[in-house]
């Protein structure tokens, strides 16, 4: 007997709009007689809007048009995640959703770094001097790499990349979603459970991740796509290093299309806030040689 809030995304800035159609399937054996909805808004244990509505289903129906939700998100000065809950009085039926907030003045800082597209000498050069450099490789240009792509594969990769290649059909990508450091100093201003969640539905859609099939154990990428296991690439979406005196972090994404989201100025944001910081101090040492042969 679910009980469901139709909206239209996920991801929000302060002050906006949340605007919610909350419905009801019934199938239980008795009639549900009138429904009272309760409805929460919270932050942990801070609740920050809650309300009710009743309906009075029609006699024999299965789908009950309960009410619509109109709620100005709260003001927050940082990433927040907030839960939107749903509970049918006097019953078991209920339903959580996830929801995060973003502040509305988000500054990503790619200018206040040394941000390149492409492992040029000058970048080479800064590196050499010790200087913390930004690789973001636009991903169209990217062949060693493997499209981004937010949702699981379905089923059986080897069966329906069959499948499309014997219709001429585009080949389904093929990835499992994410594998994320999630105590990694990058996050501090992006705060992320250890696999997929929504905030990141955009920024993985404009990317490509790098396959770095076999380089050492010890080089661990900070956000691994996890491949099918038809191919079971290593695959680093988001990967850091140093490089002759300096650091280098890796991203192949599309900035300014991610930008274009709260959730991707957020992160862009996070990034570089932890290059700036002390906290920037790779373990693993690569060589140019090695990079050059990863990022093409």
């Amino acid at each position: 007997m679910p009980v469901m809030a139709r909206f239209e995304k996920y991801n929000y800035v302060s002050g906006e709009g949340f605007n919610a159609h909350i419905e009801l399937c019934w199938y239980r054996s008795y009639a549900p007689g009138r429904i009272k909805l309760q409805w929460k808004l919270a932050a942990g244990q801070r609740v920050l809007a809650s309300g009710t509505a009743n309906a009075a289903p029609p006699s024999r129906a299965n789908y009950i048009d309960i009410c619509e939700l109109a709620i100005d998100m709260p003001a927050v000065d940082q990433m927040t995640k907030v839960t939107f809950a749903l509970q049918i009085e006097g019953t078991d039926i209920c339903k959580v959703y996830d929801l995060w907030i973003y502040p509305q003045q988000v500054n990503a800082g790619l200018k206040d770094i040394h941000l390149f597209e492409e492992l040029s000498g000058e970048a080479l050069a800064l590196l050499e001097k010790g200087e913390n450099v930004l690789l973001m490789p636009k991903p169209e240009r990217l062949e060693n790499a493997v499209e981004g792509f937010y949702c699981t594969d379905f089923w059986c990769y080897p069966m329906f990349r069959s499948i499309s290649e014997s219709m001429n059909r585009p080949v389904p990508v093929g990835t499992m979603g994410l594998l994320i450091d999630n105590s990694h100093p990058v996050f501090r201003d992006f705060p992320s459970e250890q696999y997929s969640t929504y905030p990141w539905w955009s920024i993985v859609s404009h990317s490509k991740s790098i396959i770095m099939d076999g380089t050492a154990k010890e080089w661990s990428p900070i956000v691994q796509t996890i491949d099918n296991f038809e191919r079971n690439h290593k695959l680093g979406f988001l990967l850091e290093c140093r490089v002759g005196q300096g650091n280098l972090l890796v991203c192949a994404l599309d900035a300014d299309k991610a930008g274009g989201t709260p959730e991707g100025r957020q992160f862009l944001s996070s990034l570089t806030a932890y290059m700036k910081s002390a906290e920037f101090r790779p373990r693993y040492e690569a060589s140019v040689s090695e990079l050059l042969q990863l990022i093409h």
